[in-house]
């Protein structure tokens, strides 16, 4: 279970127990046991808990960053704006085929969590990612190897452009 969580730095429960094949009583004793042994460590939002090998390579910010690329929209967004900054609400509600208030209401959880950020031009907004955000891709560039997830759950790490 512990080499699992350190292949897949982020992964929850659910992903967890696919990838193991094992019960969720099974699995709640054992990262309990891990947990209690300081060998992983865990991140929480609402209605999801996260693991991460507990080595002091993922400190809080790559955690809650890890945390968005799980999460496919907000990877999205990050992954067009790393390709392409300066995005405004509209381009981005375009590209990612959603509507311009969704765009906003991930904007917003990804400002609060220090990712992106909104630069006003003029009467626009364009979104950038921040500089501690573009600096934490770059390091998953180079660790991408270790963090090969499953197919449904990967974050993708494409070359920034």
């Amino acid at each position: 279970m512990y080499d699992t969580v350190a292949a897949y730095p982020g992964i929850d429960a659910l992903s967890l127990a696919k990838a193991l094949g094992t019960n969720p009583s099974t699995l709640r004793y054992h990262l309990f046991m891990l947990i209690r042994a300081k060998k992983i460590t865990t991140f929480s939002r609402p209605g999801v808990v996260r693991y991460y090998p507990n080595q002091g390579m993922y400190p809080p910010f790559l955690q809650c960053l890890l945390h968005s690329l799980w999460t496919d929209t907000r990877k999205e967004i990050i992954m067009i704006l790393w390709n392409t900054p300066g995005m405004n609400r509209a381009q981005l509600a375009e590209a990612l085929s959603c509507s311009g208030p969704s765009v906003t209401r991930h904007m917003h959880a990804l400002a609060d969590d220090g990712i992106v950020e909104n630069r006003c031009v003029g009467r626009s907004n364009h979104y950038h990612l921040t500089p501690a955000a573009g600096e934490a891709l770059e390091f998953l560039v180079g660790v991408a190897p270790c963090l090969a997830l499953p197919a449904e759950a990967a974050p993708v790490f494409p070359s920034a452009a």
